[in-house]
């Protein structure tokens, strides 16, 4: 695994139709603040937010056989005028990770 910032989020956050590979990171109603629990995360960590910022974005899950699991991707933070905070990663690079408990 990466020595990348591990950040947990929701990853059904705010979809938009054909946003494979994306997870917005904004507040619903103000595109310039990130998510009160992913910007408690980056100063736990003493870690601005910041355009390119390599991140390893989990949450925890079950995986396809039904044992508890974390789905496990590796992300660029990312932000623009239109869609506010969000990562962004290669739609295949999603993993499961055994459950870290």
């Amino acid at each position: 695994m990466s020595d990348r910032l591990r950040i947990q989020v929701d990853f059904t956050y705010g979809g938009r139709v054909g946003d494979r590979g994306i997870v917005y990171l904004h507040r619903r109603h103000d595109l310039n603040a990130l998510l009160p629990d992913v910007e408690r995360q980056l100063a736990q960590r003493g870690v601005a937010a910041v355009q390119g910022l390599s991140l390893v974005l989990w949450d925890a899950d079950v995986d396809d056989a039904g044992n508890p699991a974390e789905l496990e991707v590796e992300a660029l933070l990312r932000y623009d005028v239109e869609r506010g905070w969000y990562a962004d990663y290669p739609w295949d690079s999603a993993r499961w990770v055994g459950h870290r408990g």
